[in-house]
């Protein structure tokens, strides 16, 4: 039969229609609790995960029963995943088939009682179930389009009917094309018999037959909507009816998207109550747009027009004038009837997971999930959204070879983890002196407390951290103070969460397949780098996004810089190992001068960064071009700060060094990717000198030796947050204290309330702040004249320029050693961090100099007070014997799990040290009755197996006792 429309029909919603799914049929055709069911799993439908799958499959399968807290909450789960038990839940594929896959319940309610009276009186509503490869630790799943789990709905009563084709659901309704035939099959269930199955569409009766399996053909003529009903009656005069919705497309037309639309939402400036929206999506069929605007309907209304220029270049577009200027509306695309998306370029989303732990003092009035409407990711519009007023338009950012840069995750900066604490943080930065910040990715990751390198939507601001406007704001408010600020952005990957891998895998979460237009299936790097879906950075439909991106930020917000995470992986060469990875790809050199060229064309002094880690013949081409490249020296000065020097030399810090032309280095000794430098010293520093590098005292003035070598280096400079503190806890550190390389990312401890406050760590603080005073400020800093000869303990670096010269020379041994020093000239040189003078009438000097001990002579004299800066009296206090019994201050404190207790004793003699619990009750003894040298001595308390509290540590030697309280918190 052919139906005809003389006009479109309100659509009515499917309701009360359990999900069926083409990849899972059962026999009988709904399943009741008082026969058997056989469940029938076809691999080649739904998201395909087990299609073509050799190994043996199983069921994960439990049930959805009145006492379920929602439609997706499993009760009774058969096995535990990844428990393969052959007789309870392996599937038989079918010998003719092999993508078909059968298993027989008997007794539905028998084959659940899991447990002790698991079900009890419960009403089995739904079974639930997901399919997955053998195996512990199962890697293939086949579930439903969109990766949703499968559920089968039980009768629950004896007499009934139901549609079984086509599929769908109360989020996925059926649809229809005009002119092409649609086959319709609804099944009729009893014990009693059935007298007639009946079917009509639109209240016309259509079809009639005296079984219970009535089978249609149904062929629209027009576009609309289609209200489906079967009709059983039973023989014991019982009757039975089931609906069924059926949207039917219009007949597609190409229609040339508008000249000017980009792809995404494009606003009207002059008009604020319409927008068009613009949707790339080659090889898809129809678009519908779903959202606020129509209770999230599929409405005929909203489909979007059709533009194909080639199967590859294909946009649906719409424009829509029914906005109120100024509200937020959320929106989806629902493309081909099963993948709901939000819009790509979107630049705010409404997750249903994460926003609700978002606080309102961070994002106040948040508008909320339509939960219940839709799933997935929504994307919100604004027509008329109120402006920012910026009141730095002029902002110049500092020049690269003066450029201090200050890496933080805001996660874990300030407390509140928000824009508006940042901005009340930059009076710290400014007293530190740097003139750049560049902050971990805020662009929307998956989760809240990511380190933000699983980017899902590149151009939306995570709302984690704050609004748009408070992001704005401390943009604003960093260039008041000369700030730069600078974005880390991620364009090598994506995570399952963007529309862009979801768009081709029908909907769901899973990786990006071969159709994608973005994406590689086959990753490029080597194993061990391979991160979520890898772009391919040679494909047009990659370019054009990736240049949409990169735009966004640099005139939306007024960003000064991007740091490209993984840059190296912009290649669509294969490599099989990091050395071949690394290898000069003159395809990946072409693409970053190209982006370079499309930034500097917005902005001429905009920063280029890129973490590359290439051959340095690369490198050096793309230096000299004008990008500027990280420099890691972190493990060159760990071993110069811990006292082994036969690893530590830092000529590779110099530009020079590398043979390019200009200083685009940027040199860090941390970064979020590295060991904190004194966490090592505390740990792993050597133990032969005297005193020990693991004493907090001592690893501090060896991090002040090597600040001073970091910046004094000609070339952008980079610390990672804290650094300029000593910063303690390891970058392995898990959220109970414990370290483990599964807690890299994990939150981290703000040392606001300790270190901060700590003198010592004040002190480390003020060197950084000199050193990058100096660095800023004098000529001489950003010489290109200048020598480097940092291999051995002893390191050098001599500046020449013309307004002064500057040596600098360190003693990284853990001994006193004389160290030759070579002066530029003769005459009056000036110790610059002790404020005194020296008389120099031979070039070539030896000096004593104690271990860990720098000196900064500079041969004119800078104006400043540095006293107390470092310590001066180093000497005396290594050298001289302490007077008395002294028990220092635990380091750290509050401490988790453990400390370091240090002590003095001034003469050889007998100690005992204890700790006790505030009851009086002894917990530990460290030392019983031992007899140690005079001097200092250390040791580690470990309290892994404690509970939280204070204690009391009790020193004794020579009838003289010593108590210091320590506080441990868990």
């Amino acid at each position: 039969m052919r139906l005809r429309f003389n006009g479109l029909l309100a659509f009515l919603l499917l309701m009360g229609v359990g999900s069926i799914h083409a990849q899972v049929t059962t026999v009988p055709a709904v399943p009741t609790l008082d026969q058997p069911v056989t469940i029938v799993f076809n691999a080649s439908q739904g998201n395909k995960g087990l299609e073509n799958y050799t190994g043996k499959v199983y069921i994960h399968t439990g049930v959805i029963t009145d006492l379920s807290s929602g439609p997706s909450a499993w009760r009774c789960v058969v096995t535990n995943w990844g428990q393969d038990i052959d007789a309870i839940n392996l599937m038989t594929r079918d010998p003719q088939n092999p993508n078909i896959y059968r298993l027989t319940i008997n007794d539905i309610r028998a084959y659940y009682n899991k447990g002790s009276n698991c079900l009890g009186n419960e009403k089995i509503l739904k079974l639930a179930m997901v399919f997955r490869n053998e195996g512990p630790s199962p890697n293939r799943e086949g579930k439903g389009v969109g990766n949703t789990d499968i559920f089968v709905d039980v009768a629950q009563e004896a007499d009934i009917v139901r549609f079984t084709a086509p599929t769908s659901s109360a989020l996925y309704p059926a649809f229809a094309k005009v002119g092409e035939p649609t086959q319709v099959r609804a099944v009729a269930q009893t014990t009693a018999g059935v007298t007639s199955l009946s079917l009509s569409v639109n209240g016309q009766q259509v079809s009639t037959v005296a079984n219970d399996t009535i089978n249609y053909s149904l062929t629209p003529e027009g576009p609309g909507a289609l209200v489906l009903v079967a009709t059983a009656t039973f023989t014991n005069q019982v009757v039975r009816r089931d609906t069924l919705n059926i949207v039917v497309n219009p007949v597609r037309t190409n229609v040339p998207v508008p000249i000017g639309m980009k792809d995404g939402i494009n606003y009207y400036e002059s008009k604020p109550s319409e927008i068009t929206l613009v949707l790339y999506a080659p090889r898809k069929d129809f678009v519908y747009v779903i959202g606020d605007m129509n209770d999230w309907q599929v409405d005929p209304g909203y489909i979007m027009n059709r533009h194909e220029i080639t199967p590859d270049s294909v946009r649906f577009w719409i424009t829509l004038d029914i906005f109120e200027p100024g509200l937020e509306y959320g929106f989806q695309y629902l493309v081909d009837g099963n993948i709901r998306i939000a819009d790509p370029y979107v630049e705010k989303i409404l997750d249903p997971f994460d926003d609700r732990f978002i606080p309102a003092t961070v994002y106040p009035n948040l508008k909320a999930y339509p939960a219940g409407k839709t799933e997935y990711q929504v994307g919100v519009l604004q027509p008329g959204k109120p402006k920012y007023q910026w009141q730095v338009t002029d902002f110049v950012p500092p020049p690269k070879d003066k450029l201090v840069i200050y890496e933080l995750l805001l996660r874990d900066f300030v407390g509140t983890r928000s824009y508006e604490t940042l901005v009340d943080t930059l009076d710290y930065l400014q007293r530190l002196g740097i003139n750049a910040i560049e902050l971990m990715p805020v662009n929307e990751f998956d989760g809240n407390m990511s380190w933000g390198y699983n980017p899902g939507f590149h151009l939306a601001l995570d709302k984690f951290y704050g609004t748009e406007h408070a992001f704005k704001r401390f943009v604003d408010e960093a260039h008041k103070r000369g700030i730069a600020v600078i974005l880390d952005i991620v364009l090598n990957h994506a995570t399952g969460q963007s529309p862009l891998v979801r768009l081709y895998n029908n909907g769901g979460y899973s990786d990006a397949v071969e159709s994608n237009p973005w994406f590689n299936t086959q990753y490029r790097e080597p194993v061990g780098v391979r991160f979520f879906n890898d772009f391919n950075h040679e494909s047009t439909a990659t370019r054009y996004f990736v240049r949409r991106v990169i735009e966004h930020w640099m005139k939306e917000y007024k960003i000064d810089g991007y740091r490209f995470d993984l840059s190296k992986g912009f290649t669509q060469r294969f490599s099989s190992d990091f050395a071949s990875w690394a290898r000069t790809d003159i395809n990946r050199i072409n693409l970053w001068k190209e982006l370079s060229d499309l930034m500097w064309d917005i902005n001429p002094n905009f920063y280029v960064i890129l973490e590359h880690f290439a051959d340095n013949t690369e490198e050096r081409q793309l230096a000299d071009y004008g990008m500027m490249l990280w420099g890691n020296l972190n493990h060159s000065f760990s071993e110069a700060t811990m006292g082994f020097n036969t690893n530590s030399n830092f000529n590779s810090l110099s530009y020079k060094n590398r043979v390019w032309q200009y200083p685009h280095l940027v040199g860090y000794m941390e970064s979020h990717d590295e060991e904190r430098m004194m966490y090592r010293n505390l740990n792993f520093g050597s133990t032969f000198g005297n005193p020990s590098v693991r004493i907090p005292t001592v690893a501090l003035e060896r991090t002040k030796a090597a600040a001073a070598f970091l910046l004094t280096t000609p070339g952008p400079k980079m610390i990672w947050q804290f650094g300029e503190l000593g910063y303690a806890q390891s970058i392995n550190r898990c959220t109970n204290g414990s370290i483990s390389n599964d807690c890299r990312l994990a939150e981290k401890p703000l040392p606001w309330n300790n270190i901060y406050l700590n003198a010592d760590n004040q002190r480390l603080f003020s060197v950084f702040a000199e050193m990058i005073r100096l660095k800023k400020t004098e000529p001489a800093f950003s010489t290109t004249n200048f020598t480097m000869d940092t291999g051995g303990a002893v390191k050098r670096i001599i500046l020449q320029h013309e307004d002064m010269d500057v040596v600098l020379v360190g003693n990284f041994s853990v001994i006193e050693t004389n160290a030759p020093v070579n002066f530029t000239k003769t005459g009056t040189w000036y110790d610059h961090f002790r404020g005194t003078s020296i008389t120099i009438s031979t070039v070539s000097n030896t000096f004593p100099m104690l271990p860990g001990e720098f000196r900064l002579y500079t041969s004119k004299q800078i104006a400043g007070d540095r006293r107390g800066m470092i310590s001066t009296d180093l000497d005396e206090e290594i050298s001289t014997l302490p007077t008395k019994l002294r028990l220092m201050p635990n380091y750290p404190n509050p401490f988790n799990p453990s400390t370091v207790l240090s002590f003095e004793l001034p003469s050889t003699g007998n100690v005992t040290l204890e700790v006790y619990d505030i009851l009086g009750r002894k917990v530990a003894s460290l030392l019983s009755n031992h007899t140690l040298s005079a001097g200092r001595h250390e040791h580690i308390f470990d309290a892994r197996n404690m509970a939280s509290g204070t204690y009391l540590v009790r020193l004794a030697s020579n009838e003289i006792v010593r108590n210091q309280k320590i506080l441990l918190i868990k």
